[in-house]
C-alpha cells in the first residue's frame, strides 16, 4: 500500500495525514477504511501463505479484522479501534450523512475515540500539551484544555493517522 515508504513510518504518517485532510468528512471516513484495510492486508500477508499475484483474500473488512486478531497480528485494543472505525465508515457508506458532527454518527465516533484512547492511554494529554506548547511559543497562550476543544474531524484525522502508522510499523518489521 505504501510501497515508496520502505519501512519509514514517518513517511506513512505524513502521507496518511495529508490524504485525509484533502477529503470531505465522508471521503475521510471512507479513505480511512481503505487505508486501515490495506494495513491489515499487509499484516495478514506476513502470516498467511501468499496467493498467486493479483489475488487477494475474499474477505470483508470485519472478517479481516477478526482474522488479524485470531492470528495475534493485532491486540484487543487495536481490534476495538478497527471495528469502531469500521462502524463509523459504514455509517457514511450506507446512510445519508454528510459530516462527522451529525447526531447519527455520535455513538460511532464516541466508540472510536474511546477505543483509541484506551489503546494509547497518554495520547490525548501529550497531544494537548504539544498543541499548547506551540501556541504559547507564538504568544497565543493555552488554546486547548481537553479533547472536546478539538473538533471531531481533527481528532479523527490524527487518530486514524496514528492507527495506520502503527499497523504499517507492525507490518514492516
Amino acid at each position: 500500500m505504501f510501497d515508496t515508504a520502505e519501512g519509514n513510518v514517518s513517511v506513512v504518517y505524513q502521507h496518511t495525514f495529508a490524504m485525509l485532510r484533502k477529503e470531505s468528512d465522508r471521503g475521510a471516513a471512507l479513505l480511512a477504511g481503505v487505508l486501515l484495510e490495506g494495513a491489515i492486508d499487509g499484516l495478514l500477508a506476513k502470516h498467511l501463505k501468499c496467493l498467486p499475484k493479483n489475488k487477494k483474500p475474499r474477505r470483508d473488512f470485519a472478517s479481516k479484522i477478526d482474522l488479524a486478531y485470531q492470528l495475534q497480528c493485532i491486540d484487543e485494543g487495536m481490534y476495538a479501534c478497527l471495528h469502531a472505525l469500521r462502524n463509523a465508515r459504514n455509517t457514511f457508506a450506507h446512510k445519508l450523512v454528510s459530516n462527522m458532527e451529525e447526531k447519527e454518527l455520535e455513538k460511532a465516533f464516541s466508540d472510536l475515540f474511546r477505543s483509541v484512547l484506551t489503546q494509547y492511554p497518554n495520547l490525548m494529554d501529550k497531544w494537548i500539551d504539544g498543541i499548547n506548547a506551540v501556541s504559547q511559543k507564538h504568544g497565543a497562550g493555552r488554546i486547548v484544555n481537553e479533547a472536546s476543544d478539538l473538533t471531531i474531524r481533527i481528532r479523527f484525522d490524527n487518530f486514524v493517522t496514528i492507527l495506520v502508522s502503527d499497523l504499517f510499523r507492525q507490518g514492516s518489521t
